[in-house]
């Protein structure tokens, strides 16, 4: 599993730099597309993502979860409320990586 707050950070600064599209080897229209359809809809693939990343050089398995971040996500959910579990657990996951982004600070 990636952590993809940080996945959609670096996108963004890669695909903002200049004649990024030499170091891709793909048109630059393309890499314009990309950051239109990022930057207006978000709508680009998680895999088209990580091709850009790796194809920037970044090491894209330093950004994964280990087991024991899941473990821990699994007691953060036993002891949210009622409530927050009632917004779902799309809620729940966004509130524990938010927790988790601002320890690393």
């Amino acid at each position: 599993m990636t952590d993809i707050a940080i996945i959609n950070r670096l996108f963004e600064t890669a695909i903002a730099e200049k004649a990024v599209y030499r170091k891709l080897g793909i048109t630059a229209r393309t890499v314009a597309s990309m950051r239109y359809n990022y930057k207006k809809h978000g709508r680009v693939r998680m895999e088209k993502r990580l091709w850009v990343l790796q194809k920037l050089g970044y090491d894209i398995n330093a950004y994964s979860y280990t087991k024991a971040n899941l473990v821990e996500l699994l007691k953060f959910y036993n002891r949210c409320s009622q409530a927050a579990r009632d917004l779902g657990p799309e809620y729940v996951a966004e509130k524990f990586i938010d927790q988790l982004t601002n320890k690393n600070k």
